[in-house]
């Protein structure tokens, strides 16, 4: 797939969580998105992401830098395969503490 846009999820509704991917211009320059719309906490949250390695985190809007909580995965996230079947090219997984009321974004690569 080329530069770009993909939902990964938008019917979350019952955490009120969406997280989409953004493809940049090299094979390996992607970054996926997951806000968090409510004032609790999301831990444990599997985003799926297009392959292996490692993601670490770009921007969180909850970090204590700003007034927030903290909660978030500093030291980034490393992705493994889906359990069952593979949708939209999201071959693998990562598991996330997404903070309250804040958006994360993560790059693949561990740059």
């Amino acid at each position: 797939m080329g530069v770009g846009f993909q939902w990964i999820d938008f019917k979350d509704a019952a955490h009120s969580v969406a997280s989409f991917l953004r493809r940049g211009r090299e094979s390996g320059d992607r970054a996926v998105i997951a806000a968090n719309f409510t004032p609790v906490p999301r831990e444990g949250y599997r985003v799926r992401v297009p392959g292996p390695g490692r993601w670490v985190e770009l921007l969180n809007s909850d970090d204590e830098r700003w007034g927030g909580s903290g909660v978030g995965q500093p030291d980034g996230v490393e992705a493994t395969p889906v359990d069952g079947e593979a949708r939209d090219g999201l071959t693998h997984e990562v598991i996330l503490r997404l903070p309250p009321l804040a958006v994360v974004w993560l790059r693949s690569g561990g740059r």
